[in-house]
């Protein structure tokens, strides 16, 4: 998972491979965020079901906290 900035506002990416000596694909938009805000400083928690990011909305930078299912 990384953030991006070629997108305006600023997108988060991800992308899955099915093994470790497998290239990875191309990267998809974390899509089921859908904000007009920007998103970056991507984190996923140990467990694997947080997901930790930065999102700046109207000039204020907050840290976001997602429950991965």
């Amino acid at each position: 998972m990384f953030g991006s900035s070629s997108t305006e506002p600023g997108d988060l990416y991800y992308a899955s491979r099915a093994s470790l000596g497998s290239d990875f694909p191309s990267p998809l938009p974390l899509s089921s965020l859908n904000t007009t805000s920007a998103e970056s400083s991507p984190h996923v928690s140990a467990d694997g079901c947080r997901l930790y990011f930065t999102q700046v909305r109207n000039g204020s930078r907050d840290l976001v906290v997602a429950t991965m299912l």
